[in-house]
């Protein structure tokens, strides 16, 4: 797996070079281009000057004078330039080193080429020239005019069009090219190292607060569960991602606490039915005893093997649930049909308490769900409320249909103060200790009631004044499971 700085790095910097290879070549192609504009130019003059010194006599014979061409690099027998004037007839003019035969070009503007010569790279310009020749006669004002004899070892013409070749050698231009490729693959190469230190500088000084972070999530653990990332000195595309980490770890933390107050209190369960036990069981041994107080001694060993036994199942049921969320049989449901049988299986437990237990169920109400789960939670709230409604008081179930199907159930009872209300879900939660131990409840009703509800993507909301009275509500999104 590629760092978090090799995947910032590597495109960055492959499209850095990427752009100075560009330009490089941008700028490469633009230079050698100007330095053969420039020399093609010299070349033009060159021919131009090569041209003003060809003249056509009065005899109609050719007379070409170097030294009227006026540009020194024609001027003597250099090397590196050369030149070469041709008529329709052949070859005029030419200094020792230019070809003798005539480039073959058409009547047009100037054309320049690259070729070999000599084993040499030459670049040569080509230009047609017109030259009119004079009057073969000389007008005289006295004698009329006088017919001149042209001279026999001078060229005669009929057309004044020449052909004028000018040439270098480009091995001067080559090395100048040469040389400015070299100083900028040295630049080019230069600059991408300083780029390179400049980027690694850069995202090692962006990605230390990054390391900072993962050395403070490396220090948090159980001996420090209320260290959190800290949100300053890091970027404000970072800090998000550190405030959903913090808020994980604080989800984190509570689940931690509740698996430690959950431990603990298991241990405390247990501990009250096994000391009953082992005290009935030492007070039995210590002396010998009659059949009646044995008999006492192993129902009290029962009632708290039978408290023992339904905690261990609660729990069990309880860790079943958690694990059930992939196992659900979801399936059309009729809620009010479940309330029906929910309402009928606690209305005796109502009428010993002497508490009114009333169904107000609407005559279908489809959700989409586990039934017998479903069954489960709405059994533990309707006990619930029940157990905690005084004499002369009533519970109240209620369906109800809509964009929100659900069920409601609300009593007369002792109602929850606000500070406990967010905690009775919990488990093993008892708003009063003492009285919830009479009674013989473990706190994990409502927990059981609310693992199912979130089972089925929903929660229990309830509403509750102490002395008054609770309402609990679950409200199933039929959509949720279409």
């Amino acid at each position: 797996m590629k760092s978090l700085r090799a995947r910032i790095l590597i495109p960055l910097l492959s499209l850095t070079g990427l752009v100075v290879c560009l330009s490089a070549w941008g700028l490469d192609q633009a230079m050698s281009t100007e330095l053969i504009r420039s020399l093609d130019a010299k070349l033009t003059v060159m021919a131009q000057g090569v041209g003003s010194a060809i003249e056509i006599d009065i005899y109609g014979n050719v007379e070409f004078d170097p030294e009227d061409i006026g540009i020194s690099e024609l001027e003597g027998n250099r090397d590196d330039f050369f030149f070469s004037v041709h008529d329709s007839k052949g070859l005029v003019a030419a200094t020792k080193n230019a070809p003798m035969e005539p480039l073959e070009n058409e009547r047009g503007p100037a054309q320049f080429r690259r070729m070999m010569h000599q084993e040499n790279s030459v670049r040569t310009c080509s230009v047609w020239v017109d030259r009119i020749p004079e009057d073969q006669w000389d007008d005289d004002e006295n004698d009329g005019p006088e017919e001149v004899t042209p001279p026999s070892d001078q060229p005669t013409v009929q057309s004044g069009e020449f052909l004028i070749t000018v040439g270098t050698m480009t091995s001067p231009l080559d090395a100048t090219i040469a040389s400015f490729r070299r100083k900028m693959l040295i630049g080019a190469t230069v600059l991408l190292a300083l780029l390179l230190s400049i980027s690694l500088f850069v995202v090692s000084r962006a990605l230390r607060g990054v390391q900072r972070l993962s050395r403070e999530a490396d220090a948090i653990g159980p001996q420090s569960p209320n260290s959190r990332l800290r949100e300053d000195g890091v970027a404000r595309e970072v800090q998000h991602l550190v405030k959903g980490l913090n808020r994980a770890v604080d989800r984190l933390a509570a689940a931690h606490e509740r698996e430690k107050r959950f431990s603990s209190d298991v241990a405390h369960e247990l501990r009250t039915p096994l000391s009953a036990i082992r005290t009935h069981c030492e007070v039995a041994l210590r002396r010998p005893r009659s059949n009646e107080e044995l008999r006492e001694s192993l129902e009290s060993i029962l009632k708290s093997c039978v408290r023992l036994g339904a905690l261990v199942e609660k729990m069990l049921m309880l860790a079943r649930y958690q694990r059930q969320s992939q196992l659900l049989t979801r399936r059309t449901t009729d809620l009010s049909l479940i309330a029906k049988d929910v309402s009928s299986l606690h209305q005796a437990e109502a009428m010993t308490k002497g508490v009114k237990l009333t169904l107000e169920a609407d005559n279908e109400v489809i959700v989409q769900g586990d039934e017998e789960l479903i069954r489960e939670a709405i059994s533990n709230l309707v006990h619930n409320a029940v157990r905690y409604t005084p004499s002369q008081g009533e519970v109240v179930v209620k369906t109800r249909n809509g964009s929100k199907s659900g069920i409601e159930v609300r009593d007369t009872g002792i109602g929850i103060d606000q500070d406990h209300q967010k905690k009775i879900f919990d488990r093993f939660y008892r708003v009063d200790e003492s009285r919830e131990h009479a009674s013989g409840s473990f706190g994990l009703g409502l927990a059981l009631a609310q693992e199912i509800a979130e089972l089925h993507g929903t929660r229990i909301h309830v509403e509750s004044t102490a002395g008054e009275g609770s309402r609990f509500e679950i409200d199933f999104a039929t959509q949720q499971f279409d």
